[in-house]
């Protein structure tokens, strides 16, 4: 798995004027806890006017990924930026956890409209059941997958060509 899920609370330092401040929490998909530190600050301070000398992360733990190896449909919505537009996305993703539904988002993305994936920001990752997908393409494989047969020869059991010994002498 090339990204984890990390849940990150961080919130501004303590002052006078504000001795409690705030407590924010959001989930990053990260490669590691320093990137996710980095992607927490840049949302805090878009959002909140917190920047990285006046904030403190007070826990950042690392989200287990569920996987027993059934393949499941994810939604994934995002936002990225590109040409200076942000553009919201829906997609459907099949995958075995949700790191690595983000992961084939950010390959997508970067495949389909050259996006980097540190211009990615993902809102949110649901496991969709199957009654409601609606792509096309994922719901003949969720539904009944059927695998064609590119080699229709049956293999002889037995060899076709006579096995001759000849005598050298």
């Amino acid at each position: 798995m090339h990204i984890k899920e990390y849940k990150v609370l961080a919130s501004e330092k303590p002052t006078a004027a504000n001795p409690v401040p705030q407590i924010f929490s959001n989930n990053v998909f990260a490669q590691n806890e320093i990137i996710a530190r980095s992607k927490t600050f840049s949302l805090l301070r878009k959002q909140y006017k917190i920047k990285l000398s006046n904030g403190v992360v007070l826990k950042m733990e690392e989200v287990p990924q569920h996987n027993d190896g059934k393949v499941r449909t994810f939604g994934v919505r995002a936002a990225y930026i590109i040409k200076r537009k942000t553009v919201n996305v829906h997609k459907e993703i099949r995958a075995l956890c949700r790191a690595e539904a983000v992961f084939n988002l950010w390959q997508d993305l970067r495949s389909r409209h050259s996006v980097r994936p540190e211009t990615v920001g993902i809102i949110e990752v649901t496991e969709i059941p199957t009654k409601d997908i609606t792509s096309k393409e994922l719901l003949q494989i969720a539904t009944n997958p059927r695998y064609p047969l590119f080699d229709k020869r049956i293999p002889h059991s037995e060899p076709t060509c006579k096995v001759v010994a000849y005598d050298r002498a």
